[in-house]
């Protein structure tokens, strides 16, 4: 039977469990650098073909390429653990445990009730995110973020117009009285107490 590689979320996993960092003791070696590129290997405890390191005949493909016979290592412990004299099946799940329990709670694994928490906090953050209200001075301005961005800017202007109309017939004023029932006006007009 053809070797099956891992499935997509096998490989975010391990890289989750792998805190980024090649699973030898003491090595700080990236599985990705910087820019993004993969510069680790990701290494089976038991062989997935027959004739390689530690190889178990009575394994199924999909333990084979499952997260729990795989790590990812850099270059140079990969080949030094190929070494069965030294590396044995227990010492990596030694290795691989040692590692992976300082990125991950053991023994959890997300319930379907975990999932739909995420989930439900996941939809009330960005149903607030979708409506704001920004003040402005005294003047407060609220909308509904999840319209088209040209109904928003149209919205903005109109608030931007209305702000230099208010400030325009407030500048005219010349008297006290004028002044105060502008202001009025204003507050009135921007849903504000007077």
């Amino acid at each position: 039977m053809p070797r099956k590689s891992p499935n997509v979320e096998t490989y975010k996993t391990l890289y989750v469990r792998s805190g980024n960092v090649c699973a030898f003791p003491g090595c700080k070696h990236p599985i990705f650098n910087d820019e993004g590129l993969y510069i680790a290997q990701l290494c089976h405890i038991k062989a997935a073909n027959k004739g390689g390191p530690r190889f178990d005949p009575n394994q199924s493909v999909e333990e084979r390429r499952g997260p729990g016979n795989l790590l990812f290592m850099c270059h140079r412990h990969h080949k030094e653990t190929d070494d069965v004299n030294k590396y044995s099946v227990e010492k990596l799940l030694e290795i691989k445990h040692n590692h992976e329990s300082k990125y991950t709670e053991e023994g959890r694994q997300a319930s379907e009730e975990m999932i739909d928490q995420i989930k439900a906090e996941a939809k009330y953050f960005w149903k607030k995110q979708k409506s704001k209200t920004f003040p402005v001075a005294n003047l407060k301005m609220s909308t509904d973020f999840g319209k088209d961005i040209f109904v928003l800017l149209n919205e903005l202007e109109n608030e931007i117009d209305k702000i230099e109309r208010y400030t325009e017939l407030c500048a005219k004023s010349d008297s006290r009285e004028c002044i105060s029932s502008d202001l009025k006006e204003l507050c009135k007009l921007a849903n504000l107490d007077y």
